[in-house]
């Protein structure tokens, strides 16, 4: 059959033919759905950039609000730590002829705990950046005070941020 001659043009035309069917397809439709879903995606990560931008501003200007958001992510933190840790014992009390429904759940607790821990390690982070904006401030407050140079404020605004 490979030493066929007829077998060979017709893969030869198959090719021909299944390459100009790609270019048609990936030039038209496929080029036009990745730019529309590329752009889709640029526009959502500047909009949560912009959105922890502010939550990171505001959070370095309440000193109170700060504190609460470190308690949370201290009870998240330790909660995923021992939902896993519950999870993994369990997994090791369970015995093998137990019905693979209950591993399969004891799986799926341990993914949802993981993702717990992520969710409170971005926080923390978050919850640092707002930190370090608000100790650079107060430094610079402190700074300016020592210096003698007096920053203008706006009405009922205290002198030394809270």
């Amino acid at each position: 059959m490979i030493q066929s001659p007829a077998w060979w043009i017709s893969a030869v035309v198959m090719g021909l033919i299944l390459n100009l069917l790609s270019n048609l397809v990936w030039g038209k439709y496929l080029d036009k759905f990745l730019s529309q879903e590329s752009e889709g995606r640029r526009k959502k990560s500047a909009e949560e950039d912009e959105k922890y931008r502010k939550e990171v501003e505001a959070l370095s200007k309440d000193p109170h609000g700060l504190i609460i958001e470190y308690i949370r992510a201290v009870v998240l933190f330790v909660s995923s730590l021992l939902v896993t840790v519950i999870m993994i014992a369990m997994l090791f009390l369970v015995p093998p002829t137990s019905s693979p429904a209950v591993l399969i759940a004891i799986s799926i607790l341990l993914v949802f705990s993981g993702g717990a821990f992520h969710r409170a390690i971005n926080r923390s982070t978050l919850l640092n950046v707002a930190n370090r904006l608000r100790r650079e401030a107060l430094d610079k407050v402190k700074e300016d005070a020592t210096a003698g140079i007096v920053t203008p404020r706006k009405e009922g605004e205290a002198a030394i941020p809270e």
